[in-house]
């Protein structure tokens, strides 16, 4: 059995146990299903579908690529990620960096944004508030204005993670939270969420380099368009 045709095989089961779920009325199993079904479905396309017709078309194969990272980063930030009531600590920030170095800029924001939204309406981990989502936005915004159509160098993956978190968790995020809060002060924030500053920064370098030298997917270069 091919893996293209393993990967759409449990896409059918998924389906299946889509429609029980439903049936019986148990949504959150339903729903996490749903994620899992798009991002199998994404790889058996990818898988199945390199020399076909359908992968010449580019906008189907972005669309599917998009639909694919937005499902991974719902599922790795509701489900493995570690979350306390001010700090959360995850790998979330893995397909809004590969949609960066693909895409650029405009595309790693709405997925992180889009991530964050669906994410807070099917997977409620408590209120939903939008600036969060903006949050989410401009930090995939800042990955995608440094590493897309560059060179990842270790110097400018440092900059690019050491950036979005300044800006879209200490800064935006921490702000967020004292509004939320209300009676928190920032003195009693700033320490957890500088703890994660640093927790979050060598993580996310030693993994964008870690992507950024894989063999599996190229990604584009400003110099390879010349």
């Amino acid at each position: 059995m091919t893996k293209s045709r393993f990967m759409r095989l449990a896409v059918s089961y998924c389906v299946r146990c889509i429609v029980i779920c439903r049936m019986i009325g148990y949504m959150p199993v339903c729903n996490l299903l749903e994620l899992t079904s798009a991002v199998l479905f994404g790889t058996a396309f990818w898988l199945g579908g390199k020399g076909e017709q359908t992968m010449k078309n580019s906008n189907i194969r972005k669309i599917v690529i998009l639909g694919t990272l937005l499902a991974i980063e719902i599922v790795l930030s509701r489900f493995l990620s570690i979350s306390t009531a001010i700090v959360k600590i995850g790998f979330a920030f893995v397909p809004v960096v590969t949609a960066a170095m693909l895409y650029g800029p405009v595309f790693a924001g709405c997925i992180a944004a889009l991530g964050d939204f669906l994410g807070a309406i099917l997977f409620p981990i408590g209120p939903y508030f939008p600036g969060f989502t903006l949050s989410a936005f401009i930090g995939g915004v800042i990955f995608g204005l440094i590493l897309y159509n560059k060179e990842k160098t270790l110097l400018r993956i440092i900059a690019a993670a050491g950036l979005s978190l300044l800006v879209s968790s200490l800064i935006l995020d921490t702000l967020w939270l004292y509004i939320i809060t209300e009676d928190a002060a920032l003195t009693a924030l700033m320490p957890s969420r500088l703890i994660k500053f640093g927790i979050m920064l060598p993580i996310e370098v030693v993994v964008i380099k870690l992507l950024a030298m894989q063999k599996f997917v190229k990604f584009p270069l400003a110099s390879e368009k010349k």
